[in-house]
């Protein structure tokens, strides 16, 4: 083809003559292939293995990888997935266990199709009409799965076999302070006063036990006081199934609608920690329990 440039200006010129030597390069560079010279590696030969699979921007091997897992545009959490070659296909795919289609996915799949020797299901035929895309630089596994086969899920929630109880530990903290006044008066007199508390716990799994106390101290003249105050003891317990919390011992009402009230006995309420945010509301909020007044 031949391009015939009319124009006035000799600036005007240049400018259509570059844009259409680009546009006729454009083909020529977009085919250009990359390729990766093994022989510039020093020391390197033939027979320690093959690096042309390099020269591919798409090239994936197989294995395990510890990616980021988002289901249409949402992301649900960080998991280890196997990746294979699929045999029908002849492609890398994710390989999905049982347990993480149920539990990560929450997806109605298939369980009638046969899962590899690993024991676990590639994604292509166990969830038909689903796609996949794995950015290996940022290790992120994007699934795009039909909404008919993924199970209703509310907003904001996390299965409670997610949850971490914690470790186990042994606490105590303290607060202490003392202080001493003089004054003479027809002599000399002295007050020593003491104050101290006690905040102690001990944490194994789901239960926690703890133990509230101050002793207190004063001295006038001749005259001696000390008091040691048990506050409460008690033992809580989470309860995932009922989303509540349960306690023994000696402890104490909300003081929501009333003036709060010493008790001792067994008291379970609601913890709206253990719910999905937008469950998160006042009217959800309920105290129920045993209790004998002191």
């Amino acid at each position: 083809m031949i391009y015939i440039l009319k124009a006035r200006s000799p600036g005007l010129s240049l400018f259509l003559f570059t844009i259409i030597f680009l546009s006729a390069n454009k083909t020529s560079f977009a085919q250009t292939e990359c390729l990766f010279d093994d022989s510039l590696l020093k020391g390197w030969d033939s027979t320690q293995g093959d690096l042309s699979r390099f020269n591919d921007t798409e090239q994936r091997d197989a294995g395990q990888y510890d990616v980021e897992i988002y289901i249409n545009d949402r992301r649900k959490g960080r998991s280890i997935v196997d990746f294979q070659i699929n045999p029908q296909t002849n492609n890398l795919e994710p390989c999905f266990t049982a347990e993480q289609l149920d539990e990560d996915l929450l997806s109605k799949w298939d369980s009638s199709m046969p899962a590899t020797s690993t024991g676990c299901f590639f994604i292509s035929q166990s969830l038909p009409g689903a796609t996949y895309y794995f950015q290996i630089d940022r290790l992120i596994l994007r699934l795009t799965i039909p909404q008919a086969l993924l199970h209703n899920e509310i907003q904001g929630h996390i299965d409670p076999q997610s949850w971490d109880a914690g470790e186990s530990a042994l606490f105590a903290n303290y607060d202490a302070n003392w202080y001493r006044s003089q004054y003479q008066n027809n002599g000399n007199n002295q007050y020593d006063y003491a104050y101290t508390s006690l905040h102690s716990g001990f944490n194994l799994g789901l239960w926690r036990l703890r133990h509230q106390s101050n002793y207190t101290y004063s001295k006038s003249g001749d005259q001696t006081r000390s008091k040691w105050n048990n506050i409460r003891t008690y033992a809580q317990r989470s309860i995932p199934q009922w989303n509540s919390e349960l306690t023994l011992g000696e402890s104490f009402t909300s003081g929501q609608l009333l003036g709060s009230v010493r008790y001792r006995g067994v008291g379970i309420k609601s913890d709206v920690r253990m719910l999905a945010p937008r469950f998160c509301t006042k009217s959800r909020l309920a105290s129920r329990g045993l209790c004998t007044p002191r």
